[in-house]
C-alpha cells in the first residue's frame, strides 16, 4: 500500500489517553474531511501500514507546513512519538 506525505488515513490504533497541546486546525476545505479535525503535534506514534483502514483526506499544502512546524517544535524525542524524517 502506498502512502503519500500529506495524506489522512483511519488507522485503528487502539484507545486514545492522556491530552498535551500542539494542536493543528484541519478545516474540511482543506482536507477533504466531512468535519473540522484537529492534528495534534504533541502525541504523534508510528503506525504499521496494515493498520491502516482507509484514505479520508489529504493536507493542504498550508496545513502539511503547520504540522511540519509543530514537530519541529516538539524538539524532543521521547517513547511513542514519530521521529521527523525530512526526506519521507
Amino acid at each position: 500500500m502506498g502512502v503519500n506525505r500529506g495524506e489522512i488515513w483511519w488507522a485503528d490504533v487502539g484507545q486514545p489517553f492522556g491530552s498535551e497541546p500542539g494542536n493543528v486546525l484541519c478545516r474540511p476545505r482543506e482536507t477533504g474531511l466531512e468535519k473540522a479535525s484537529v492534528a495534534n503535534v504533541s502525541q504523534l506514534t508510528v503506525v504499521d501500514r496494515g493498520r491502516l483502514a482507509e484514505k479520508a483526506g489529504v493536507l493542504s499544502a498550508r496545513l502539511l507546513t503547520q504540522v511540519e512546524d509543530g514537530v519541529r517544535l516538539e524538539g524532543t524525542i521521547m517513547p511513542g512519538k514519530l521521529l521527523y524524517n525530512s526526506s519521507v
